[in-house]
């Protein structure tokens, strides 16, 4: 996605939006450069003409009893897309089941997700929940992806997992031997 301040302000002046305070509230330091951020979007916000208030608290449930805009965090825990998306803002947690955004295609896609085996049904469940909450129903702004860093010996023949999570143990079965 683009910062198009110009077209957000066309896009508000067909909405209902106008010019009420949304409370931005934060603890500001639960990852490297938080409240730089948060100061970076609110800023970004008022040039679009969007009226953001950030509210600074000591701890998350002063956050939680805000409402408004909230930063978030979330991981895939395995390398599946119920992992990520549907778990993050699945009803079961805490955006929906706060009332804060739901959206009935979504989620019956996302128990499609859950209960089909079927690869082609499952890719296109998860591409059409992206479409959702990207573009036509957005409930959450990916800000940033966590790097992963490794190093290795150069004799070493390995290779990093995509996620977080390392098989340091003997390799598995279904692996090919290099």
């Amino acid at each position: 996605m683009s910062y198009d301040p110009a077209l957000v302000k066309k896009l508000l002046a067909k909405s209902s939006y106008r010019g009420e305070e949304i409370p931005y509230p934060t603890v500001g330091t639960y990852y490297p450069m938080q409240l730089a951020d948060n100061q970076a979007l609110v800023e970004m916000w008022k040039a679009a003409g969007i009226n953001v208030k950030l509210i600074m608290c000591e701890n998350w449930d002063q956050v939680g009893n805000i409402g408004g805009i909230n930063d978030m965090s979330g991981g895939g825990l395995y390398a599946d897309p119920v992992s990520m998306l549907w778990q993050i803002i699945g009803p079961t947690n805490d955006l929906q089941a706060s009332g804060g955004w739901t959206n009935a295609e979504f989620n019956a896609l996302g128990n499609q997700l859950e209960t089909t085996t079927d690869p082609a049904k499952r890719k296109a469940a998860f591409k059409r929940m992206q479409d959702i909450v990207e573009i036509e129903d957005p409930c959450v702004t990916p800000l940033h992806s966590m790097p992963f860093i490794y190093g290795q010996k150069e004799d070493i023949s390995w290779k990093p997992n995509p996620l977080p999570q390392m098989w340091l143990g003997p390799q598995l079965p279904s692996e090919p031997v290099a």
